[in-house]
Protein backbone atom coordinates (compact mmCIF):
# COMPACT_ATOMS: atom_id res chain seq x y z
CA UNK A 1 0.00 0.00 0.00
CA UNK A 2 2.82 2.40 0.91
CA UNK A 3 4.59 1.67 -2.42
CA UNK A 4 1.39 2.44 -4.35
CA UNK A 5 1.09 5.82 -2.60
CA UNK A 6 4.74 6.69 -3.38
CA UNK A 7 4.33 5.75 -7.06
CA UNK A 8 1.04 7.70 -7.31
CA UNK A 9 2.64 10.78 -5.74
CA UNK A 10 5.61 10.53 -8.10
CA UNK A 11 3.35 10.25 -11.13
CA UNK A 12 1.26 13.25 -10.11
CA UNK A 13 4.38 15.39 -9.60
CA UNK A 14 5.70 14.36 -13.04
CA UNK A 15 2.35 15.15 -14.65
CA UNK A 16 2.30 18.77 -13.47
CA UNK A 17 4.72 20.06 -16.14
CA UNK A 18 3.92 21.75 -19.43
CA UNK A 19 3.19 19.86 -22.64
CA UNK A 20 6.60 20.75 -24.13
CA UNK A 21 8.45 19.17 -21.25
CA UNK A 22 12.20 19.01 -21.62
CA UNK A 23 13.84 19.44 -25.02
CA UNK A 24 17.48 19.10 -26.02
CA UNK A 25 19.03 19.97 -29.39
CA UNK A 26 22.34 18.84 -30.87
CA UNK A 27 23.14 21.17 -33.76
CA UNK A 28 25.18 19.60 -36.57
CA UNK A 29 26.63 16.83 -34.43
CA UNK A 30 27.55 19.16 -31.54
CA UNK A 31 26.92 18.78 -27.82
CA UNK A 32 23.38 18.58 -26.48
CA UNK A 33 21.94 21.85 -25.19
CA UNK A 34 18.55 22.87 -23.83
CA UNK A 35 16.39 23.82 -26.82
CA UNK A 36 15.53 27.47 -27.24
CA UNK A 37 11.92 28.45 -27.94
CA UNK A 38 11.09 31.46 -30.13
CA UNK A 39 8.00 32.45 -28.18
CA UNK A 40 6.24 33.18 -31.51
CA UNK A 41 4.74 29.70 -31.84
CA UNK A 42 4.51 27.53 -28.70
CA UNK A 43 7.32 24.96 -28.63
CA UNK A 44 9.08 26.23 -31.79
CA UNK A 45 12.57 24.85 -31.16
CA UNK A 46 15.52 26.25 -33.12
CA UNK A 47 17.61 23.63 -34.93
CA UNK A 48 19.52 26.19 -37.01
CA UNK A 49 21.24 25.84 -40.39
CA UNK A 50 21.79 22.23 -41.48
CA UNK A 51 24.98 20.69 -42.83
CA UNK A 52 26.22 17.12 -43.46
CA UNK A 53 26.37 16.30 -39.71
CA UNK A 54 23.03 15.31 -38.21
CA UNK A 55 21.20 17.78 -35.99
CA UNK A 56 19.06 16.03 -33.37
CA UNK A 57 16.07 17.00 -31.26
CA UNK A 58 15.13 15.01 -28.13
CA UNK A 59 11.84 15.88 -26.41
CA UNK A 60 10.29 14.49 -23.22
CA UNK A 61 6.61 15.39 -22.90
CA UNK A 62 5.44 15.75 -19.32
CA UNK A 63 1.65 15.53 -19.70
CA UNK A 64 -0.82 13.25 -21.43
CA UNK A 65 -2.98 14.32 -24.35
CA UNK A 66 -2.63 15.36 -27.95
CA UNK A 67 0.29 17.59 -28.89
CA UNK A 68 1.60 19.65 -31.80
CA UNK A 69 5.18 20.94 -31.58
CA UNK A 70 7.44 22.70 -34.05
CA UNK A 71 11.14 23.04 -34.84
CA UNK A 72 12.50 25.63 -37.28
CA UNK A 73 15.57 24.92 -39.43
CA UNK A 74 17.17 26.30 -42.57
CA UNK A 75 18.92 24.82 -45.60
CA UNK A 76 21.93 26.98 -46.55
CA UNK A 77 22.91 27.71 -50.15
CA UNK A 78 25.04 24.95 -51.63
CA UNK A 79 22.86 22.21 -50.06
CA UNK A 80 19.79 20.62 -51.63
CA UNK A 81 19.12 17.11 -50.28
CA UNK A 82 17.65 16.66 -46.80
CA UNK A 83 17.53 13.40 -44.83
CA UNK A 84 15.34 13.03 -41.71
CA UNK A 85 14.24 10.35 -39.26
CA UNK A 86 11.95 10.24 -36.20
CA UNK A 87 11.15 7.82 -33.39
CA UNK A 88 9.16 7.55 -30.15
CA UNK A 89 10.06 5.98 -26.81
CA UNK A 90 8.19 4.57 -23.82
CA UNK A 91 8.82 5.97 -20.34
CA UNK A 92 9.14 3.23 -17.74
CA UNK A 93 10.54 2.66 -14.28
CA UNK A 94 11.95 -0.52 -12.78
CA UNK A 95 10.60 -1.50 -9.39
CA UNK A 96 11.58 -4.43 -7.19
CA UNK A 97 9.74 -7.75 -7.61
CA UNK A 98 6.91 -8.62 -7.74
CA UNK A 99 6.08 -5.36 -9.61
CA UNK A 100 8.99 -5.23 -12.09
CA UNK A 101 8.98 -2.72 -14.97
CA UNK A 102 6.09 -0.26 -14.96
CA UNK A 103 5.22 1.79 -18.06
CA UNK A 104 4.40 5.33 -16.97
CA UNK A 105 4.09 7.08 -20.34
CA UNK A 106 4.19 6.59 -24.09
CA UNK A 107 3.30 8.18 -27.41
CA UNK A 108 0.62 6.52 -29.52
CA UNK A 109 0.85 5.12 -33.03
CA UNK A 110 -0.65 8.38 -34.37
CA UNK A 111 2.77 10.10 -34.03
CA UNK A 112 3.88 11.95 -37.17
CA UNK A 113 6.75 14.22 -38.16
CA UNK A 114 6.03 16.48 -41.13
CA UNK A 115 8.31 18.87 -43.03
CA UNK A 116 6.84 22.19 -44.19
CA UNK A 117 8.17 25.16 -46.12
CA UNK A 118 8.53 28.50 -44.28
CA UNK A 119 8.83 28.96 -40.52
CA UNK A 120 6.41 27.65 -37.90
CA UNK A 121 5.17 31.23 -37.38
CA UNK A 122 4.44 31.59 -41.14
CA UNK A 123 3.34 28.13 -42.32
CA UNK A 124 4.05 26.96 -45.84
CA UNK A 125 3.26 23.85 -47.93
CA UNK A 126 3.61 20.26 -46.67
CA UNK A 127 6.73 18.67 -48.24
CA UNK A 128 6.86 15.25 -46.59
CA UNK A 129 5.64 13.27 -43.58
CA UNK A 130 6.65 10.11 -41.67
CA UNK A 131 5.54 8.14 -38.62
CA UNK A 132 7.56 6.75 -35.72
CA UNK A 133 10.54 4.73 -36.90
CA UNK A 134 10.29 6.27 -40.37
CA UNK A 135 12.79 8.19 -42.44
CA UNK A 136 12.92 10.50 -45.44
CA UNK A 137 15.94 10.23 -47.73
CA UNK A 138 17.13 12.77 -50.28
CA UNK A 139 14.18 15.16 -50.07
CA UNK A 140 15.08 17.92 -52.52
CA UNK A 141 14.84 21.30 -50.79
CA UNK A 142 16.25 24.59 -52.05
CA UNK A 143 18.05 27.03 -49.75
CA UNK A 144 15.58 28.64 -47.35
CA UNK A 145 13.59 28.25 -44.15
CA UNK A 146 11.61 25.15 -43.18
CA UNK A 147 10.08 23.60 -40.09
CA UNK A 148 9.25 20.22 -38.61
CA UNK A 149 5.82 19.63 -37.07
CA UNK A 150 5.43 16.81 -34.55
CA UNK A 151 1.92 15.59 -33.74
CA UNK A 152 0.51 12.70 -31.75
CA UNK A 153 -1.05 11.64 -28.48
CA UNK A 154 0.88 11.04 -25.26
CA UNK A 155 -0.51 8.81 -22.51
CA UNK A 156 0.30 8.38 -18.83
CA UNK A 157 2.74 11.08 -17.70
CA UNK A 158 3.83 11.87 -21.27
CA UNK A 159 6.35 10.26 -23.58
CA UNK A 160 9.50 10.87 -25.57
CA UNK A 161 10.28 11.42 -29.22
CA UNK A 162 13.37 12.28 -31.20
CA UNK A 163 14.23 13.49 -34.66
CA UNK A 164 17.47 13.72 -36.64
CA UNK A 165 17.98 15.80 -39.78
CA UNK A 166 20.86 16.80 -42.06
CA UNK A 167 21.49 18.27 -45.51
CA UNK A 168 23.77 17.12 -48.30
CA UNK A 169 25.70 19.49 -50.57
CA UNK A 170 24.88 20.01 -54.24
CA UNK A 171 27.48 18.05 -56.25
CA UNK A 172 29.96 20.25 -58.12
CA UNK A 173 29.99 20.03 -61.95
CA UNK A 174 33.46 18.47 -61.67
CA UNK A 175 31.92 15.55 -59.76
CA UNK A 176 29.65 14.75 -62.70
CA UNK A 177 32.56 15.14 -65.14
CA UNK A 178 34.67 12.67 -63.15
CA UNK A 179 31.77 10.21 -62.93
CA UNK A 180 31.18 10.35 -66.69
CA UNK A 181 34.91 9.97 -67.38
CA UNK A 182 35.00 6.91 -65.09
CA UNK A 183 32.00 5.34 -66.82
CA UNK A 184 33.62 6.00 -70.20
CA UNK A 185 36.84 4.32 -69.04
CA UNK A 186 34.91 1.25 -67.84
CA UNK A 187 33.02 1.11 -71.14
CA UNK A 188 36.27 1.31 -73.09
CA UNK A 189 37.85 -1.50 -71.01
CA UNK A 190 34.76 -3.70 -71.41
CA UNK A 191 34.79 -3.08 -75.18
CA UNK A 192 38.51 -4.01 -75.39
CA UNK A 193 38.00 -7.23 -73.42
CA UNK A 194 35.14 -8.35 -75.68
CA UNK A 195 37.31 -7.87 -78.78
CA UNK A 196 40.16 -9.99 -77.34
Amino acid sequence: MRLKLIVAAGLSVCAMGTQAGIALVSQNGGALAVAAETGIVPNAYQIGALNTSFSALFVTLTTAGSFAEYADFSVPSGYNMVNAAANTYTLSISLPPPIGTLTIGSIGSDFAMSIYGGLAATPGPLLGSIGAGGSIANLGLSAGNYYLKFTGTASGVGGQYSAAINAMPIPEPETYSMMLAGLGAFGFLAHRRRRS
